[in-house]
């Protein structure tokens, strides 16, 4: 399996980094390419990589506006893709970007990294083992100072992650989807974003995204009848998911609280667009499942649009 990178610049050379890492990296394309010295082929012009017979597979780094034509480009020359988040500007736009790959029967794999997350995976085998008890309510924020984008807002830059997050979390699509931001550096390009999710058996999620805040933050937190449990990125790998068992009972017509010490999640530590890359990988050569495809892109792209509404 070839694969080239499409796009190499603040997102992009990374997965440059982890396909070089596995063997399959035979090029790189980027209009202003970088020196990256990896003695693969350099491509400025995205349209000599998918008619190089050579590349079996390309993965698209670039703007999101971008995504669409080349992402159907690359299919219909009979090439497997993995694009990253969000899947396109518009759900009409994935609809056929995924009928595309249908037809092609090629794999049309989305970059949500936090699916592939060894401490999200393991926090959803702890909250599938019923230790949250009944779901009640969810949140999660995604915060930094900076990187300003000009070609998308902080709401379909950051939200993506948050929003898959929270829905294989809940394990539900919402019934109810309220977003609103605020535009302060570039007119129309929102900085600050909220959104609101209600779901059908009464759990309530909420996000809440910047690029306007003074320190970096990307903590999700979820509350249920019978414990706690946050995720918090910025920790050290052996701590970022913390599982709490505070009571909450009633007596005499009072309700009492008694807080407990946290407890944490253990897992194998191994970088998530590593792990991402292999997935990817796997489904081309050996033939199975892919866990994010385009589909799952698609749901994303409707509940943003929903939000923006």
């Amino acid at each position: 399996m070839n694969v080239v990178v499409i796009g190499c610049g603040y997102w992009g050379k990374n997965h440059v980094r982890v396909f070089n890492q596995t063997g399959r990296l035979t090029g790189v394309c980027d209009i202003n390419l970088p020196k990256l010295g990896l003695g693969v082929k350099e491509y400025s012009d995205y349209n000599d990589v998918i008619m190089d017979a050579v590349v079996d597979a390309v993965v698209v780094a670039t703007p999101p506006l971008t995504h669409y034509q080349i992402v159907m480009d690359a299919l219909q020359a009979g090439k497997h893709v993995l694009v990253e988040k969000p899947l396109t500007t518009s759900s009409l736009k994935a609809a056929e970007m995924i009928e595309q790959a249908r037809k092609q029967k090629r794999v049309l794999m989305v970059g949500h990294v936090l699916h592939y997350h060894p401490a999200i995976v393991e926090l959803k085998r702890w909250v599938a083992a019923g230790n949250l008890g009944r779901m009640q309510y969810a949140y999660s924020q995604r915060l930094n100072f900076g990187r300003i984008r000009q070609e998308e807002d902080v709401f379909w830059s950051f939200a993506p992650h948050d929003i898959y997050l929270l829905l294989s979390l809940i394990g539900e699509s919402p019934l109810l989807v309220e977003g609103g931001g605020y535009s302060y550096i570039n007119q129309s390009i929102n900085d600050v974003a909220m959104l609101r999710m209600g779901f059908s058996s009464g759990i309530s999620a909420h996000i809440f995204v910047s690029w306007l805040h003074p320190f970096k933050e990307q903590r999700t937190v979820l509350v249920g009848s019978d414990g706690m449990a946050v995720f918090d990125d910025s920790r050290e790998a052996d701590d970022k998911v913390r599982v709490y068992h505070h009571k909450l009972w009633r007596e005499s017509g009072l309700v009492n609280t008694e807080k407990a010490p946290y407890s944490t999640l253990r897992y194998v530590d191994i970088e998530p667009l590593r792990a991402q890359a292999d997935h990817f990988i796997h489904c081309v050569e050996d033939g199975i499942e892919c866990q994010t495809p385009g589909e799952e892109g698609y749901k994303i792209l409707r509940i943003l649009e929903r939000a923006n509404g």
